[in-house]
């Protein structure tokens, strides 16, 4: 009894092992299991809103994994008609709820959770990794469930999920962030997983009980004990064994084979070689991450003593953190007194100043009271400034100021020389964060718009503007209108510099606004030429072609061999600003280089079917679902275009 009970124990620990190696090895060689990477240009899966989150989803043959986002941080339309159903255990069911998208900066949370499931056949073990300051973050630190281990470069980034189409990516994650390992068990996939191995093993290893059966016939032709092996010289035939009793023709039960000792053996050793291959695979992995130095450690846990025994010991205060995994990374050269400051450690920030850390130094490329501001630990900044010398402009310091306090910009603005282009760069970084309580601070202090016309404020807040209007959510930041009320325009150059790019985006409040602002005749000709007609069939979409032809945007070009907007709008495969063009009168007979472009569109459909490898552009432009749309708009405007023109209708036209 205690042989099948010590048996079953072996099988059952053998099956759990090897549900664990399988989930492993399926996590570590899928490049899903990396948090914090860019897998597609697009989401793969499904994505569904889920109280202020998107949930993107995927699944490969041993490993599935989902990432929670906040709806600030996707420009793309949540899919309303996929599965809402996730799993009690999962990390979408605990997450807070968000606040609307583009909600003012300081209020955002840009939170984000990211989970990993891994086993075959059932999904058995599990790790969530939430969101942190990612790029100072130590290994494992926002990993709950798993540890942290770097994964195989193979397979290929398009082989992970079948069917999804994946952009390339760097062989290592971003600032060389390893993988999440699962390891919280999962009970029900966990006991079916077991069971399926349990039985697999059992089946493998069921050979080795004939192996009993074959040595007793072999005892039994050399006239032994079947059961002992005993010599039974001298015996009648048919007597019990005399050393242990056995009946030479008794025969061998179930329960004798299943505990032999060969395929208890073969249990045993088999439970060694996977548990062993188990622990080897995920300690090679774990050695594989970089650790940090042991200066940067300390700073980044906040150990003072640690740090003082360190610097004792002769540490170099400045060591700059070298590559991690081998791959160069942002924070290459971040120096101890940065990872203090990122992470909020002010005992250690002010044993590192005393020790003869230089604040203002530049070697990571920003200084470390920028790295204190932008994740949110003021007082540390605070015991910062206190040691910079007014003419030692911290660099990058425009960018973290919309990150600060009201009472910590005062500061900052009173402390160093802002000359005006630094004012100009910080205005830049308060417009791109919809903080216009640090642009009236800035205006205040003398703020004007000096920059040059490529890169002023107008432009920049079109730009913003852009970003938000060209989303599903079609949201007006305002950005354009409130800059032009502070009178921060800046030079014509830039204006029409601004105006071209609210044309080019399609961003109608940016549009109207500079409409309002500049009401000069000079402007609106230029502004309603084909050229700008064109230029908004290219990239402003259907809403800002008809913008322009109710302005009165000209419709005719130059000259017989120029193309004319219909063709730019065809080519953008947009069939609603094809309509529109042809509405308010655009040719669709003209020709360009002896063509129509209902004619050109043809061959081009006709070049991309033979050879769809020789010009990719035709061939994505000819495959776009709009395309069969656009040919039967010009062939109905052919046809109209010249009953009224009074043109004969030639061979082979429509």
């Amino acid at each position: 009894m205690r042989r099948v009970i010590a048996m079953l124990a072996l099988l059952l620990a053998l099956g759990v092992c090897t549900s664990v190696l399988v989930a492993w090895t399926g996590a570590l060689v899928d490049r899903s299991a990396w948090p914090d990477t860019p897998l597609t240009g697009e989401p793969i899966g499904s994505r569904t809103e889920m109280r202020g989150w998107l949930v993107e989803q995927g699944r490969d043959r041993t490993l599935t994994w989902r990432t929670f986002d906040a709806l600030d941080l996707w420009d793309g339309p949540p899919d309303l008609e996929a599965p809402t159903g996730l799993p009690a255990w999962s990390v979408g069911h605990d997450l807070a709820n968000q606040p609307g998208p583009f909600a003012p900066a300081r209020e955002q949370t840009l939170d984000e959770a990211w989970e990993v499931s891994a086993g075959w056949p059932m999904r058995c073990v599990r790790a969530v990794r939430t969101a942190g300051p990612t790029e100072f973050a130590l290994p494992g630190e926002f990993v709950r469930g798993g540890v942290v281990a770097i994964a195989y470069e193979w397979p290929t980034p398009a082989s992970v999920v079948a069917g999804a189409d994946r952009i390339e990516i760097d062989p290592w994650p971003v600032d060389g962030l390893a993988a999440a390992v699962p390891m919280r068990p999962m009970p029900i996939g966990l006991l079916v997983n077991m069971i399926v191995y349990t039985l697999a093993w059992f089946v493998l290893l069921l050979p080795l009980c004939a192996l009993r059966p074959l040595r007793r016939r072999r005892r039994a032709k050399r006239n032994r004990c079947i059961q002992c092996g005993h010599e039974r010289e001298g015996l009648p035939a048919g007597a019990p064994c005399a050393e242990c009793g056995r009946d030479p023709a008794a025969r061998t039960t179930i329960v004798e084979l299943l505990t032999a000792r060969a395929p208890v053996f073969g249990m045993a050793l088999a439970l060694i070689l996977v548990a062993g291959a188990s622990a080897t695979l995920i300690m090679h992995r774990w050695m594989a991450v970089d650790p940090l130095p042991p200066l940067h450690r300390a700073a980044a846990a906040g150990d003072v003593e640690q740090i003082e025994r360190l610097l004792a010991h002769g540490a170099a205060i400045h060591e700059a953190l070298g590559e991690r995994n081998g791959v160069p990374g942002f924070l290459d050269h971040s120096t101890p007194l940065h990872w203090a400051a990122a992470r909020g450690h002010a005992a250690a920030v002010t044993v590192l100043l005393d020790g003869g850390a230089d604040p203002s130094l530049r070697t990571f490329g920003f200084a470390p009271i920028v790295d204190a501001l932008v994740h949110g630990h003021e007082a540390v900044a605070g015991s910062i400034l206190l040691r910079l010398d007014t003419a030692d402009m911290p660099y990058g310091l425009e960018e973290a100021l919309p990150h600060a306090s009201d009472t910590m910009r005062v500061r900052l603005l009173e402390h160093f020389e802002w000359h005006g282009w630094h004012r100009e760069r910080a205005a830049r970084s308060a417009i791109g964060a919809g903080d216009a309580a640090c642009v009236e601070l800035l205006v205040a202090h003398g703020l004007a718009s000096i920059g040059d016309p490529a890169n002023s404020l107008l432009v920049h807040a079109v730009s913003t503007d852009a970003r938000a209007w060209n989303t599903p959510f079609r949201h007006d930041l305002g950005s354009t209108a409130y800059v032009l009320d502070l009178d921060l325009r800046g030079t014509e150059t830039a204006a029409i510099r601004a105006f071209d790019h609210a044309l080019l985006a399609g961003c109608l409040p940016a549009f109207d606004a500079m409409l309002e602002a500049y009401p000069i005749r000079r402007f609106r000709v230029e502004l309603c030429s084909p050229n700008d007609l064109a230029s908004a069939a290219i990239g402003g979409g259907p809403h800002m072609v008809r913008r322009l032809t109710e302005l009165g945007a000209s419709t005719n070009v130059g000259g017989r061999d120029v193309a004319n907007a219909l063709w730019f709008a065809a080519m953008q495969g947009e069939p609603e600003a094809v309509a529109i063009l042809l509405d308010v009168g655009v040719d669709p007979t003209h020709e360009t280089s002896g063509r129509t472009l209902r004619q050109w569109m043809l061959d081009a459909a006709e070049q991309a079917s033979k050879d769809p490898d020789a010009n990719p552009w035709l061939t994505s432009m000819t495959e776009h679902d709009g395309f069969g749309r656009i040919i039967e708009l010009l062939e109905v405007a052919e046809v109209e275009w010249r009953a009224r023109e009074q043109e004969p209708v030639l061979p082979g036209d429509p």
